[in-house]
């Protein structure tokens, strides 16, 4: 390096450090009033006034310009009849010309917004926030020490946002890093434009219309024309999720209220998502993340005028020929799948007049084939027209498409369906407004394992007949763990409404013989516990005979049963069974709305029951006092009952209610601990009772409530004595009762006191008889007043 050459740099070296020293010095020295006087001049130049809570200058970011960033920054509108605010940043940095400035010009270049918040408003009376005022660019009064000509726009996490309320139309997007580079004047233009696009959405009449998570936006041919007032795209590559395609044409700004649109957009894709995005909500979200292996060609124009009465006209054409759609598990595939469609917005280019239409249909599942067609119109009230025919491998399709509570699936359907009406006569039909449905499907062979269940489903074969909203069963049979059914008669109402729509009400009606039902394996989960959850949208109106029902220990026979189902409410008509050598018949309300506090009321009548087998049928009550071995007699019985228990089907014994009436015929206590003592006490009063326990008739009314048993009447007779008890015990078996052989020659009672296992006794001597009868009359009736107080009916 020769010695000028290093004196030349030297000295430039000097330049450049004096030039930087003395613009730092202007810039501290004169920071507030630059401050000031650039703010002042950008609010005189644009309509939209700019305020901010902080701002700082400096030259070190885009040295030699000058940067001017302001904090908490918003813009607000210009149009005096809608004030919406248009902008808020947490940043807008202005580049700024710094030799310009020297010479009392402002001059802008660049223009970043960050952390932002963009909304464009247009209120009921037409009016918008923006009618009058371009963001940033419009100049509001020409100023010949201002000029405002970007070479670079950026927005780094903005959000835009576009309500019309007059069209009920909103367009929302996150920006998350757009950079619209321009070379020329705003006059004329030569663009470039790369945009992040995140949450993309279109909705009109609050019904969302297009849907996306990513777009990216690229294009380094765009050009602008002020004298036309338009935007010429020249290869705009727009890419949505997987999908790729691309525009040009032509976008002509009429004025800040509306524009032109003459665009063509066209694309080979392997992703059928661009296709779908037109479908309802509810049907999109179960497709979206499916896979496309071949292509599908997508063209269509976009032609028309866009303001606040009317939409451009959009036409797209698609079709394919032998791809295959894979499912996101990547098991199964639809293959040699074709299909023809078109895609347009009506004579009046908006949601009502839109059609989607696929003809030609075609493909094949696991080597069963399919074919249909379908046209979905009116957007605004879709309305739908489709025919399908199809056999169907159900192992596959469960491959296919997961069914969220299915761990596996096998068997067979054959449909064959047509379908047309209102989408929404499917979720609410009335007899004005249904679906036309007709066709068949026979579903063979079929077993499946659901999830946290531990039975099976077996062997069920069925045949359906569709008609309008109600599906007829004509024969259907199976097994579902060891419980079998057979159903001959039978229906569903709005059955196809509630497999493919969400929130619709699924309503049967069947009549359901079976050998076996075992209650508490469809109960059971894979934890040994127990649930039961009913859905608030299923109705049932079931009629159900069974040779026998199973729960544990509790077994019955010749069971027959009528029930409904409505609002989780199930409500017993009457069920009758036979256990225990005898007959029961029942009626009751099951209130499950509330998951975790499930309430049964009912009543039920039992005739000659053998005790020992009903108390070991129910576990003897839960006590251990009188257990099955203890006694032996025939019961009679006439029970009020409601208690609560939770999901799991544990019994809330503080909310226990019982009112019953019984008797007890022929029976024999057996090594009766209680008895034995009792009887023991009375012969030091020279009763002597049965010492074998044998009595010819029990007869009494209980009452449980507030973990209090009440019995204000109970008399036993025995061969030579009648003994009555009357008082009350708590749950846990504490006692308070009063014991008697009511005859003209005992003047007495005995207290009995403490538990059941380990009770006090002592005597209550009176005068005569007379006066015991009396002082037991008075208890007798306070705990019969106590024992009515919530006694609907006597017992």
């Amino acid at each position: 390096m020769s010695k000028r050459f290093r004196w030349f740099l030297f000295i430039t070296g000097i330049l450049i450090i004096s030039v930087w020293l003395t613009a730092t010095m202007f810039v501290y020295a004169y920071e507030d009033s630059l401050k000031k006087s650039i703010t002042e001049k950008l609010n005189q130049y644009f309509k939209t006034k700019i305020t901010y809570k902080k701002a700082e200058v400096s030259f070190y970011t885009n040295f030699p310009r000058l940067s001017l960033t302001l904090y908490d920054a918003e813009m607000q509108s210009a149009n005096p009849k809608n004030k919406e605010r248009i902008l808020k940043a947490e940043e807008i940095y202005f580049s700024i010309s710094l030799t310009d400035l020297l010479n009392r010009k402002y001059s802008v270049d660049n223009i970043t917004v960050a952390n932002a918040e963009i909304l464009l408003y247009t209120d009921a009376q037409a009016q918008g926030n923006f009618d009058g005022s371009l963001l940033l660019l419009t100049a509001k009064k020409e100023i010949p020490q201002v000029s405002v000509t970007p070479k670079t726009i950026q927005f780094l996490k903005t959000a835009f946002t576009y309500r019309n309320k007059l069209n009920k139309e909103e367009f929302y997007c996150s920006l998350e890093k757009t950079t619209l580079n321009i070379d020329g004047s705003i006059e004329k233009a030569k663009m470039s434009l790369d945009a992040q696009l995140k949450n993309f959405s279109l909705q009109f009449n609050n019904k969302e219309f297009l849907q996306f998570r990513n777009i990216h936006l690229n294009s380094k041919n765009l050009s602008y024309n002020k004298q036309e007032n338009a935007l010429q795209i020249e290869d705009l590559l727009v890419k949505i999720e997987e999908s790729a395609f691309k525009v040009k044409g032509k976008y002509t700004f009429v004025d800040w209220n509306s524009a032109k649109a003459d665009l063509q957009f066209q694309g080979n894709q392997n992703d059928f998502k661009s296709i779908i995005t037109f479908l309802p909500d509810e049907i999109y979200d179960r497709l979206v993340d499916y896979k496309t292996e071949g292509i599908l060609d997508f063209k269509g124009t976009a032609k028309g005028e866009w303001s606040k009465s009317d939409f451009p006209h959009i036409d797209i054409n698609f079709q394919c020929k032998d791809i295959a759609l894979r499912s996101p598990n990547i098991k199964q595939a639809i293959q040699k799948l074709s299909f023809v469609g078109k895609f347009d917005n009506g004579a009046q280019n908006s949601l009502s007049s839109s059609s989607l239409t696929v003809q030609e249909l075609k493909g094949e599942l696991a080597g069963q084939k399919f074919r249909g067609g379908f046209k979905l119109s009116n957007f605004n009230q879709p309305y739908i027209a489709t025919q399908i025919e199809a056999s169907l491998d159900l192992a596959a399709f469960q491959e296919f498409y997961p069914l969220a509570n299915i761990e596996s699936l096998s068997g067979l359907l054959g449909i064959a369906i047509n379908i047309e009406g209102e989408i929404a006569a499917l979720r609410n039909p009335n007899e004005d407004n249904k679906v036309k449905i007709s066709g068949e499907a026979e579903l063979k062979k079929l077993n499946c394992k659901p999830k946290n269940k531990s039975f099976q489903i077996q062997n069920i074969n069925m045949l359906l007949n569709f008609s309008d909203n109600i599906t007829l069963i004509k024969n259907a049979s199976g097994k579902i763990g060891k419980t079998d059914f057979d159903i001959t008669n039978g229906k569903f109402i709005d059955l196809l409404g509630y497999l493919f729509l969400s929130n619709v009400r699924l309503k049967m009606e069947a009549k359901i013989n079976a050998k076996k039902i075992q209650l508490d394996e469809l109960l059971s989960r894979k934890d040994n516990s127990y649930f039961l959850h009913i859905p608030s949208n299923l109705m049932f109106a079931l009629d159900v005979k069974s040779d026998s029902l199973i729960f544990n220990t509790f077994r019955v026979t010749d069971f027959i049963t009528a029930f409904q189902l409505s609002d989780q409410i199930i409500k017993n008509s009457t069920t009758t069974f036979k256990m225990a050598g005898g007959t029961v018949k029942m009626t009751g309300i099951l209130n499950t709305q509330r998951e975790d506090f499930m309430r049964f009321d009912g009543r039920i009548f039992g005739n000659q029951l053998q005790t020992p087998i009903v108390w070991s049928m129910l576990n003897n009550f839960g006590q251990n006092f009188i257990e099955a071995r203890h006694l032996n007699a025939l019961l009679q019985l006439d029970m009020e009952i409601g208690f609560v228990f939770n999901k799991y089907l544990q019994v809330q014994v503080p909310h226990l209610v019982v009112a019953a009436g019984f008797t007890l015929n022929n029976g024999t206590f057996k090594q009766l601990e209680a008895y034995n003592r009792i009887n023991g006490i009375m012969k030091n009063k020279n009763i002597v009772l049965d010492n074998a326990g044998n009595f010819s008739e029990c007869k009494g009314v209980l009452q449980i409530r507030n973990n209090t048993i009440f019995i204000p009447e109970f008399e036993m007779a025995f061969a030579k004595h009648r003994l009555s008890l009357i008082g009350r015990s708590s749950l846990n078996q504490s006692i308070d009762y009063r014991l008697r052989i009511p005859t003209s020659n005992t003047n007495f009672y005995i207290a009995l006191r403490g538990n059941l296992e380990a009770f006090t006794t002592k005597f209550a001597d009176f005068a005569n008889a007379k006066e015991l009868n009396e002082v037991w009359e008075k208890e007798r009736k306070n705990l019969k007043a106590l024992f009515n107080k919530n006694t609907s009916k006597p017992i």
